[in-house]
């Protein structure tokens, strides 16, 4: 059902939140190392994988029967008609900058198709969150 598909969202985000990419955001990501993605000029910073990293503990130790497939780490899990998709850092070159025009994204998939969606606003710490066929909120509301 949605609410399943809803609550399944939720808790995933809350979880990837904590400790978090927007406390992990006031540790100062201008200040980190930036390298180079191989083959792009995609700057990456290592809050980005740790973000990531996190995304992905939470993700496999809730949904383990479900695929996860993220900007830095590529795809892993079984098989499946759910699949997880996230982006730690959209906006990374303006992060390493310190600029706060940046943002975490996460999507749930059902056979392929977008069933949630949620995006954190790293400068402002808004979250956003929408559900297809259910409308967006804005924190919550």
């Amino acid at each position: 059902s949605m609410n399943l598909v809803l609550s399944m969202a939720a808790f995933a985000l809350a979880a990837s939140l904590s400790p978090g990419p927007v406390n992990l955001v006031a540790l100062g990501a201008g200040a980190r190392r930036v390298d180079t993605k191989t083959g792009a000029a995609d700057l990456v910073t290592d809050i980005d994988r740790e973000i990531e990293t996190r995304v992905r503990e939470v993700l496999t130790a809730a949904f383990p029967d479900h695929r996860i497939v993220g900007e830095e780490h590529g795809t892993s899990g079984p098989e499946s008609s759910w699949s997880w998709h996230c982006d730690p850092v959209d906006g990374t070159t303006n992060f390493a900058a310190g600029l706060p025009f940046c943002s975490f994204s996460l999507c749930l998939a059902h056979e392929g198709r977008p069933v949630v969606g949620v995006v954190v606003d790293y400068g402002t710490g808004q979250i956003v969150d929408a559900v297809a066929g259910g409308g967006v909120r804005v924190d919550g509301r």
